[in-house]
């Protein structure tokens, strides 16, 4: 019972007060830009390099298995490509950051 009244507060509140969604979604669609910038900017990339020369020293030395060298490939592959998957996946053109 306790939490149908919080949903109901929550939804008077959301039909009253619709611009408050809006500021918030100004403020969270700025938040979530900056992550995907800094994610994909010269220091992303470098960290994706050191990433790389990390896994073949280990390789070299005989301390990375075939495990290791795939989950990076695919870890920086899913960095850097998931602003495509994301527009694949919701079949909309939103706005980009």
């Amino acid at each position: 019972m306790k939490n149908l009244f919080i949903i109901a507060l929550f939804a008077l509140v959301a039909i009253v007060l619709p611009e408050m969604s809006y500021a918030i979604d100004g403020q969270l669609k700025n938040a979530l830009c900056a992550v995907v910038n800094a994610s994909h900017g010269s220091v992303a990339k470098g960290l994706a390099t050191l990433a790389v020369v990390f896994v073949g020293i280990g390789a070299f030395f005989g301390k990375a298995n075939w495990g290791l060298v795939i989950i990076t490939a695919v870890g920086i592959g899913m960095l850097f490509g998931a602003e495509n998957i994301a527009q694949a996946i919701s079949s909309s053109n939103s706005a980009n950051c």
